[in-house]
């Protein structure tokens, strides 16, 4: 996940006059009794569905899942997702969801379907070997219940929105938002190099294994506070890792596909340094020195732009690569 800006009016024009009859209509039903309700047609949320939507949030994020940066065109259509779920909420049953902003365009992300529905995902066990889960996924790995689905978890329970004329900026949400938040501040990769896994996990004074969210059947959002907690890591980010499921197995796989090709291509720039000394140590004459450099050099630029280009936030695990290319260039690697 990485910070994205959500430009002042790239608003779909469509979206402004159904979101205000969808408001209409809501506010009439949410305004009725809780007995009244129970014949009254329910409030109806469609406006968010609209094609315009899913063409701008595509354009914002470049065809990928704002929460994990899959590219989700070549495998299922993108789940207009709710920030702040528009239904009801899991942390408090008793809440109408925040229906207001149903058609809210700032509310509104490009999720893929593992990001935003509960499913049973095997997840890479806490503190284990990258290179033991690349060989024994059953081994090392636990299947836990991740998807963001009805999910808004708060700091504070108290300041909680519960109608349209409550002020939203009073919560302290537990989950990330790109459009808003800087997930690349509270968020970081640990690579394997010879494996190339990369698992995320949050910032802190834990060490990479001890800051890894536990995993199982069982946990669920109070177990990770609780971790946490005691790990000293950044809440937000433990709780948007769990939610969001950014360690599901499938992601770590995609991940280490992109660090891998970092790898090779960076390889690939060492193996040229190499050849151009040695070239430069024989007894080759001038024109052939030269015209190795010259040819060296183009070839290293071309890899470079590419490597750079693996950064930009359109491309799928920008984030991934970013971290990667900063830590290589920390150890003194090519610049």
């Amino acid at each position: 996940m990485r910070s994205i800006a959500r430009p002042s009016g790239s608003l779909p024009a469509d979206l402004s006059e159904k979101q205000r009859e969808e408001l209409d209509q809501a506010r009439a039903y949410f305004g009725l009794s809780a007995q009244d309700r129970a014949t009254a047609r329910k409030a109806q949320f469609k406006a968010y569905k609209l094609a315009s939507v899913k063409v701008g949030l595509e354009k914002l994020f470049g065809g990928k899942c704002a929460y994990c940066e899959s590219v989700y065109d070549s495998t299922a259509p993108v789940d207009v997702e709710h920030y702040r779920p528009k239904g009801r909420v899991q942390e408090a049953p008793d809440h109408d969801g925040y229906w207001w902003l149903a058609a809210d365009w700032d509310n509104l992300l490009p999720s893929c379907i593992d990001c935003n529905r509960r499913r049973r995902q095997p997840t890479p066990k806490p503190g284990i070997d990258l290179a033991e889960m690349h060989s024994d996924l059953r081994a090392t790995t636990a299947i836990t219940s991740t998807g963001k689905k009805d999910a808004f978890p708060l700091a504070d329970e108290g300041r909680r929105a519960r109608g349209e004329g409550d002020d939203i900026g009073r919560e302290s949400p537990l989950l990330l938002n790109p459009c808003i938040d800087r997930p690349e501040d509270v968020l970081d990769f640990t690579f394997h190099p010879h494996v190339g896994a990369s698992i995320v996990y949050a910032k802190g004074d834990a060490t990479p294994a001890d800051a890894m969210n536990p995993v199982g059947a069982d946990v669920d959002g109070e177990e990770v506070r609780r971790h946490a907690d005691e790990s000293e890591i950044d809440l937000v980010a433990a709780m948007s890792i769990h939610t969001y499921g950014l360690n599901r197995v499938g992601l770590v796989q995609a991940r280490t596909r992109v660090v891998r090709q970092l790898q090779f291509l960076a390889g690939l720039v060492v193996d040229l340094d190499e050849m151009v000394a040695q070239v430069e140590a024989s007894a080759a004459s001038d024109d052939v020195k030269q015209l190795v450099l010259t040819k060296s050099s183009a070839m290293q630029d071309r890899i470079l732009r590419e490597v750079r280009a693996m950064t930009e936030p359109t491309q799928p695990y920008s984030a991934t690569a970013k971290a990667w290319v900063d830590e290589f260039l920390s150890l003194g690697g090519m610049s």
